[in-house]
Order: C-alpha cells, then sequence, then structure tokens
C-alpha cells in the first residue's frame, strides 16, 4: 500500500508539516484527496509517494481521490516546496499560489465538457508586423540559451517586437513561453499584438477573469492547446512544460511583488523556473531597478541597450512648472502653461495624457473650526471624498459612508474638501476646455472584465482628446496621435518613508514621458511641482535614468541597502494595540536572543499603524545572505510564543514598509 505525504489545507502554523495517509496505489503526486484531520475532513495535496510506512505511526487512509486528474505538476510541487523556504510562508499558501483555488475546485469536480473561453478583449487593433532595425536584431540575438538577459530601451524603442520575435522563434521549436506584463490596464493591448500575431497559440491569464474562464485558459495550457501564457504577476505559474523563454516587461514594477501570503516576487519565480528550464528570462523596461542594473553591470546578467526609438523618432522634450510661480488658479490643479499647452494640443487635433496618481475627487474632509480630519473608522488614513457616487471611501479597507455635513466633533457645518484626485481633475478639464472629449482612468473607472479595454478602446480609437488617469495610464500604452504628456503632482511621491521613493518616482516619470511623441510629430511633456528643485526632476528632464541609478548605487552602498544588502520584515498584527506592540517587542527580542548577529531595525509602529480594524508593527532585517534572513523569521515564526490575538507575517525582499 503506498503512503502519501500530504498538505492538509488547515490554515494553521502548526499544521504547516507534511501528514501521512495511505492512498490507493494510482495515486502520484500532484493529486487532490479528502483526508481525515481530528474531527474534521479537510481537502488535501499530494506532494509525494513513498512505499515505506512511518515508523510508530498510525496511518489512517485517504477518504477520498478527488477528480480524475493531476492538479499539481511535478514542477509545481517542487516550485512551492523552493517558496516555502525563500519566502517563509506555508505550504498551504504556496500550494494555493501555484495552482488557484478556483481552479481546483473546479478540477476536482466530476468531469464535464469545458469550453475553452476567451479572455479579456483586446481593442480591436489592427496588427502590423514591422521589420526589425539593427538595435533590435542585435537584441534578439542575445536572447538564445540559458541565462537572463536585461533589455533596457527607452520608451519607444521597440522592446515588444522584439519580444513577439523571440515567441514567434521559441513556439516555432515546439517550445513554449510566459510572457509578463504589469498591469490588467496593459493587457489589452498586448492580446491585440500577440493574438494577432499567434492567434489560438495565446491563453490570457489576470485577475479580471471569472472563474470559468481562468480554468479554461488553464487548462488551454496544461493541455498543450495554447503554448503562450500571456498576463499578469500569476501567470508566472502558468503550467507549461519545455519553457524556452520568459519576459518580463516593464521588470521595474512593484506590482510583481505579491502583497499577501505569500509574498512572492515574479522576478525569483521567473529566475526558478528559467533556470529550471534551460531557458531565456528577459527582463525588459527603459527604467530598470537598481537590482537589476547592478546585477547587469556585475556581469550575472547579459545587459543589452536599445538608445533609440524604433522608428527614429527623438524622445520628448521634458519641461517643469515650478508651481511656486505658476501657481494655479483658486482650487485648481492645473497651471496656466499646462492648460495653455492643452489648448494647443486640442486645436491641432492630437491627444493627451494625463498624469495625476491620486483617485477620489478630494483628499480629505476637514472642519476649518476645529481642525479635525475625518478618518477611517478602521484604518489610521484619512477618508478620500468621491462624488460618482457622493460618499467617503477608504482606498486601503474599502469602507464607505455618506459624505458628512457637519462635524462630528464640533458640530460645525462648513466642511472643507481639501486637496484633489482624477474626479476633480476630470471636471476641470471639461470646464477648462469645454470642447475636448475627455475619458478617466482609474480604480474605479475601470470595473468588470472590459473596463480597462473599453477606455483605451475608445481612446485608440479617436473617440476622446484626453485620457488621464493614475499610474496605470503610465506605463507600456502605445498611441501615435498623444504628442502631450502633462504630469500634476510630479513630487507627490518623493517624501514617503521608503528608501525607494525616488526610483520610484523618476521610474513613473520617465514611463509617462515614453507615452508623448511615439508618431509622426514631435512630444512634449509638462511637469508641475512644488519641489522643484529635487533632483530628481534633472534627471527625467535629461532622460538621464542610468546617471540617477549610478547616483542612487553609491547611497545604497553607503547606508547598506539593496542591492548592497538583503531585508526580511516581520509584520504583527491584531485588533488590541497593547497586545500587537507587546508581541512585536517579543519577537524582536526572541530573534536577538538567538541569532545575536544580525542587524534588527526596530520594532516600531508601522508607518500605516492601523489597517482594517487591525493595528501594525513591524521590524527590519538587514543581512547579504537572503536565505538565512529566511531562515531567521521561519524559525520565529514556528518557535517563538505568541498570543492567540495577533498574528504574524514574513515578507522577505520587501518592496514597502508602509
Amino acid at each position: 500500500m503506498p503512503y502519501a505525504q500530504v498538505v492538509v489545507d488547515f490554515p494553521q502554523r502548526w499544521a504547516d508539516q507534511l501528514f501521512t495517509y495511505e492512498v490507493p496505489e494510482e495515486v502520484g503526486p500532484g493529486r487532490a484527496v479528502l483526508v481525515p484531520f481530528g474531527q474534521r475532513q479537510l481537502r488535501g495535496y499530494v506532494a509525494s509517494i513513498s512505499l515505506e510506512p512511518p515508523a510508530d505511526v498510525v496511518v489512517k487512509p485517504v477518504l477520498e481521490v478527488l477528480g480524475d486528474e493531476q492538479v499539481w505538476p511535478f514542477e509545481m510541487i517542487e516550485l512551492a516546496s523552493w517558496m516555502c523556504d525563500l519566502y517563509a510562508c506555508t505550504l498551504v499558501d504556496a500550494f494555493q499560489a501555484v495552482v488557484p483555488p478556483t481552479v481546483v475546485r473546479r478540477l476536482i469536480k466530476p468531469p464535464k465538457a469545458r469550453k475553452r473561453k476567451k479572455g479579456v478583449q483586446g481593442l480591436g487593433e489592427s496588427v502590423v508586423r514591422h521589420d526589425l532595425n539593427p538595435a533590435q536584431c542585435s537584441a534578439l540575438e542575445s536572447m538564445v540559451g540559458p541565462g537572463t538577459v536585461l533589455l533596457e530601451g527607452v520608451t519607444g524603442s521597440g522592446k515588444t517586437e522584439v519580444y513577439l520575435a523571440a515567441v514567434e522563434r521559441v513556439l516555432a521549436r515546439g517550445q513554449t513561453a510566459i510572457v509578463l506584463v504589469p498591469e490588467v490596464s496593459l493587457t489589452p493591448q498586448a492580446i491585440d499584438r500577440y493574438q494577432g500575431r499567434l492567434g489560438e497559440q495565446v491563453a490570457v491569464l489576470h485577475s479580471r477573469l471569472t472563474d470559468a474562464e481562468r480554468t479554461a485558459q488553464w487548462l488551454a495550457l496544461r493541455r498543450g492547446q495554447a503554448q503562450l501564457a500571456l498576463g499578469t504577476r500569476s501567470a508566472i505559474f502558468a503550467p507549461l512544460e519545455n519553457l524556452g523563454l520568459i519576459v518580463i516587461d516593464e521588470e521595474h514594477d512593484s506590482s510583481y511583488k505579491q502583497d499577501s501570503a505569500p509574498r512572492y516576487h515574479a522576478r525569483q519565480v521567473a529566475a526558478w523556473r528559467a533556470q529550471r528550464h534551460r531557458c531565456t528570462l528577459v527582463l525588459g523596461s527603459a527604467t530598470p531597478c537598481l537590482e537589476s542594473f547592478v546585477a547587469a553591470r556585475a556581469g550575472r546578467y547579459a545587459h543589452v541597450t536599445m538608445r533609440d526609438r524604433a522608428a527614429q523618432q527623438a524622445l520628448p522634450k521634458v519641461e517643469l512648472i515650478d508651481l511656486r510661480r505658476h501657481r494655479p488658479r483658486g482650487r485648481d490643479d492645473l497651471s496656466a502653461p499646462l492648460l495653455a499647452a492643452m489648448q494647443t494640443t486640442l486645436e491641432a487635433g492630437q491627444q493627451t495624457v494625463l498624469l495625476y496618481n491620486r483617485r477620489g475627487f478630494a483628499r480629505y474632509l476637514q472642519c476649518p473650526d476645529c481642525g479635525k480630519v475625518v478618518h477611517c473608522p478602521h484604518c489610521s488614513i484619512s477618508l478620500t471624498v468621491h462624488r460618482r457616487p457622493p460618499e467617503l471611501q477608504c482606498h486601503y479597507c474599502g469602507h464607505r459612508q455618506p459624505i458628512l455635513d457637519s462635524c462630528r466633533d464640533c458640530g460645525s457645518v462648513s466642511l472643507r474638501e481639501c486637496g484633489s484626485g482624477t474626479e476633480k481633475l476630470f471636471e476641470e478639464v471639461q470646464q477648462k476646455l469645454p470642447s475636448a472629449r475627455v475619458l478617466r482612468m482609474d480604480r474605479d473607472t475601470t470595473g468588470g472584465a472590459t473596463g480597462h479595454a473599453d477606455i483605451l478602446r475608445e481612446f485608440a480609437h479617436g473617440g476622446a482628446d484626453v485620457l488621464l488617469g493614475t499610474q496605470m495610464v503610465s506605463k507600456g500604452l502605445d498611441f501615435p496621435s498623444v504628442t502631450l504628456v502633462g504630469v500634476v503632482g510630479a513630487d507627490q511621491g518623493l517624501h514617503v518613508p521608503d528608501f525607494r521613493a525616488s526610483e520610484r518616482v523618476l521610474q513613473m516619470l520617465i514611463q509617462v514621458a515614453g507615452r508623448a511623441g511615439r508618431g509622426q510629430w514631435p512630444g512634449r511633456v509638462l511637469m508641475q511641482a512644488r519641489d522643484a528643485e529635487n533632483p530628481v526632476f534633472d534627471y527625467a528632464r535629461r532622460h538621464d535614468y542610468v546617471g540617477f541609478l549610478e547616483q542612487e548605487m553609491e547611497m545604497r552602498k553607503a547606508l547598506l541597502y539593496p542591492p548592497y544588502a538583503r531585508l526580511a520584515r516581520l509584520i504583527v498584527s491584531g485588533e488590541e494595540e497593547g497586545e500587537v506592540e507587546n508581541s512585536a517587542r517579543q519577537a524582536a527580542a526572541w530573534v536577538l536572543e538567538k541569532y545575536p548577529r544580525i542587524l534588527l531595525l526596530g520594532p516600531s509602529a508601522c508607518p500605516l499603524e492601523k489597517i482594517q480594524g487591525n493595528y501594525r508593527w513591524h521590524f527590519l532585517l538587514k543581512g547579504k545572505q537572503v536565505k538565512e534572513l529566511a531562515e531567521i523569521l521561519r524559525n520565529a515564526l514556528r518557535q517563538c510564543k505568541r498570543s492567540s490575538k495577533v498574528r504574524w507575517a514574513a515578507d522577505i525582499d520587501p518592496q514597502s514598509i508602509l
């Protein structure tokens, strides 16, 4: 009788181990089973099979084998185990990341005919095949054999055409490929390009798919009906065999890091899969992250640069509008120079993209008499004023409530809306440019499976003159008629307590600047800022991202921040503030007692101290070896006693410390 080592789907850290059960002979690794677990009957995942029974243990048989096929390919089982080691997560979390529970549920139901369903729609644009220029040909030739290639190409240099050519070459050899994009907003254009070239060989995976659509796309990849997985972060787990190529477009983007357990980074998972398949991993960006840049400088990655745009257009001219000199009127957001440029662009029959990385109508509601700001009852953050529909919203926990007509502290009826967001900017553009057709693209306007595609399709087909939105308008979009890009609040992300703040702001500015001047007309970029003397804007004006990275390298090296050290973070949360603080201090003391040579920063309250009703404390570990940091946190999670009223979470290589 075979014996299975089973991961039991039970969300407790003490259950994070393999349990042994008897299974029928036909059951192999990767099958789903129903097992007895104390007084419960729970789903389990078979990790391995052995013929020898465990010593001195009474082994129970599984109650039922679920479904009629393997759910987890052997590679995914190995990957889940690797993720547990690196990210200090549980086996259950890792197994559910590599094959989503929605897919598992549908696979273990009694079989029925399943028709492959389409993913999110494209924009309906025609696909034109372009001959590669010499720089693109050189980049393509670097993508041969195992290893990692950093493709650093300016915005508009034609990186996507290189990706397409590389994918076509791999598929022609009978291999498979994965292409990742950072946001759902980029998938409609990507779908047009890849499906237009490769047709039914493409399957699309991202968070906006229904359960049925995701399962159908996943099965198409698993059964060899599709050979290219195109999608966002989780598409890195596509069940493909014989991988020949993995591409991560806009590799610098922080959305490739998962912000809940398991807190994996798609770039690291891609490197693991590429090494296992001995295939090429391409990291593409106009603004690569410092970690990738340093790895390329050190020779660990091949480094290919594309310094010119594909059709030899000039990079757009970047100008800075100092709001201390060009103050908008009243409560307006648009300065006179930016408004004039938009008017000129409108009269020329060309298009404008406006970036304002803040949702809502006003940042917060404040009483001018007593000074109180209306805060979320569940989070340590002010509520954002929205007009459509009229309500106050928390952008962290989703709390909503009516807009107050009087102060709950002093009774004043003269509450003031302070600050602004994309909703207010939308109204201002409509008021100042009444003949302009304006589209707004943010999380509030892109609901549903086709929300992004509908907006982008209308803009692509000339149905609007201005597209304004949050950071989702800054990446990867290619519209030849866009000649003007405006950035409102260009400096608003520079002063958050994060050592990557300047890097991220400059990446966003250079990326959005690259939306201008991609067609026959030259581009122009106007950035509004109050902190106009910040060095970031000099680098943006000169399109000198490499110069910024070289300066940033010296600062990070002096302070021992990534990539010159690795970080790990332990986050403690719970509903009782005192319990959370005590538990964080207890955890830090345990780490320092067991590992006295480790560098520990904290513990302290998180910058966002309360989210979704839970108080939050954290501390950081610094070290040279990420495996050592992961082991420390993994041991702390397993061995250190703590109150049942708190939760601990590990974050290896954190991308945010808020």
